[in-house]
């Protein structure tokens, strides 16, 4: 549970785990899945010897080869077995990281159990959009009902959508050091010096996720969202090629000042916002990620 990608089956046979994907058909994007499940299990289960299976319907010639070099062993499928694909990736229809659909999942998060008239009532989005986006959690086997009430009944796929869709690391814009010693002060100092001179300055992922659940991350790291014209300004006041704590910042792609919150003195993103950006951190914050939805309703 504590990897990005997880394995459609595994068979524990005495001292050989077989890993197996299925698929209905082989693509190098399936190559890649395992080849990252390869890397996460390289130092993992050191007394089990770890096999690596594709079982699809459909395997072309060209991938016989890749898969020897890979160490990877393929099996033929009957091509009128059905196999049942999740959905992990974007639908089509629009992504479940847009800021009115993700309203839409963190309320259902708030709430643990609700409807999707709820929903709509409590964020102010029309029960057009919030149906819509239920019914993609429902068919993606991330939320199940129970008559009239949703539920999320599995947060790993939604992580994994999440880090597909909206891969935070792409909005960074910059890192520079801090002239700061400590971690806290630091940020306490930043939140109140953006706020007294009218920059949108708020911490978001690691460090917002730290407050919120309590658990100290990037001891030498601070993560913030600041527009990207005020960048230079704000540089020329805190850059120090000496600094220990490294300043990361990223550009916001909506309202991220949007019920934020101060805790401890430092300025947070709001814990939708921040579940969303930890999340957005793929692996690195997958841990994160689970201990806030553990405690989401009391956010």
């Amino acid at each position: 549970d504590e990897y990005p990608v997880h394995a459609d089956i595994v068979i524990k046979d005495n001292s050989i785990n077989y890993i197996i994907e299925l698929k209905k058909r082989l693509s190098l994007q399936t190559f890649s899945q395992v080849a990252l499940q390869q890397a996460l299990l390289k130092n993992e289960l050191s007394n089990y010897r770890n096999i690596f299976v594709i079982a699809a319907n459909v395997i072309t010639s060209e991938y016989q080869s890749l898969a020897e070099k890979m160490g990877i062993q393929l099996i033929q499928l009957p091509y009128n077995l059905l196999v049942h694909q999740k959905n992990f990736t974007p639908s089509s229809k629009g992504k479940i990281t847009a800021d009115k659909s993700w309203r839409v999942v963190t309320r259902l998060l708030k709430e643990k159990a609700t409807s999707i008239r709820q929903i709509s009532v409590k964020e102010g989005i029309s029960y057009g959009l919030s149906h819509k986006v239920i019914q993609e959690l429902l068919d993606s086997h991330i939320a199940s009902k129970d008559d009239y009430l949703i539920r999320i009944s599995d947060i790993s796929p939604l992580l994994n959508i999440i880090a597909w869709e909206r891969n935070l690391k792409k909005l960074k814009i910059d890192e520079f050091w801090l002239p700061h010693e400590n971690i806290h002060p630091a940020a306490q100092e930043l939140s109140y010096v953006s706020e007294e001179q009218g920059i949108n300055l708020v911490f978001n992922s690691f460090t917002a996720a730290g407050l919120y659940t309590g658990y100290a991350v990037k001891h030498d790291e601070l993560h913030f969202y600041l527009e990207k014209e005020q960048l230079t300004s704000f540089k020329n006041q805190y850059e120090e090629t000496s600094g220990s704590i490294r300043a990361v910042v990223y550009r916001p792609d909506r309202d991220v000042m949007r019920n934020s919150n101060t805790i401890e003195g430092v300025k947070v993103t709001s814990p939708g916002q921040t579940l969303l950006d930890i999340a957005g951190m793929g692996y690195s914050g997958i841990t994160l990620a689970k201990n806030m939805v553990e405690i989401f309703d009391k956010l």
